[in-house]
């Protein structure tokens, strides 16, 4: 996975909330493991020599810091939580995380190829894997626009290994512009193979992906 860019300042702001938090959770949390510390030292005998020695390597196992607090809430955020309704509502991001289906209408011999794009996200990073019958693509960069005139834009650039045995060259890059809407991804995308390719996507998310056709008219796509 990768980092992502957005054209808001959300995470900016996350960052500054869940610090925030951590000083205020500083005291109680604290307080709570200090008593679950003499709780164990209490009980456990056996696990007093085990304190001690990480003690003496100045290692303070009876508090947390607040980047302590500060790494497992944000750590809990950008895996969990940020995918909440509430929380969603607030940032925007969509959640993306799935597996899509659907086709490639290309200009690449003119065909209609079946693909499937797996996604993985979190707030702040993300990746896109595209797998054909022949070959398979993987993200390198990518940005959500989310106040686009359009509505929320997808756009990255990726590296293809094919298979093709025939063609000369086994990599190319492309990139790829999808809009993402009611649980569809659409858009062009285009390549450097062989003098340039273009076309269009279209994926739903899940196992309800319907193979539609698109008629492909080079000179119009815009990317």
């Amino acid at each position: 996975m990768h980092y992502y860019s957005l054209d808001t300042d959300c995470n900016k702001k996350t960052v500054i909330y869940i610090f925030v938090l951590s000083l205020l959770l500083n005291t109680p949390v604290n307080c709570l493991f200090n008593k679950l510390y003499n709780f164990i030292k209490q009980y456990f005998d056996f696990l007093s020599g085990t304190f001690s020695e990480f003690n003496l390597l100045g290692i303070s196992i009876n508090q947390i810091s607040v980047f302590g607090i500060f790494g497992i809430i944000y750590f809990l955020y950008s895996h969990w939580f940020w995918k909440i309704k509430i929380f969603q509502k607030l940032h925007k991001i969509p959640n993306l995380n799935g597996t899509w289906e659907g086709c490639l209408n290309s200009t690449y011999k003119n065909t209609t190829i079946n693909m499937k794009m797996e996604i993985k996200q979190t707030c702040d990073k993300i990746s896109f894997k595209s797998i054909f019958e022949n070959s398979n693509s993987y993200s390198k960069m990518a940005s959500i626009h989310i106040n686009e005139n359009e509505g929320v834009v997808i756009q990255f650039a990726y590296h293809n290994n094919t298979k093709e045995f025939k063609l000369k060259a086994k990599e190319y890059i492309g990139y790829n512009k999808l809009v993402y809407k009611d649980d569809t991804l659409c858009g062009p995308y285009f390549t450097n193979r062989e003098n340039g390719t273009q076309g269009i996507i279209i994926l739903k998310r899940n196992q309800s992906a319907q193979k539609e056709q698109v008629q492909v008219q080079p000179n119009s796509l815009s990317v």
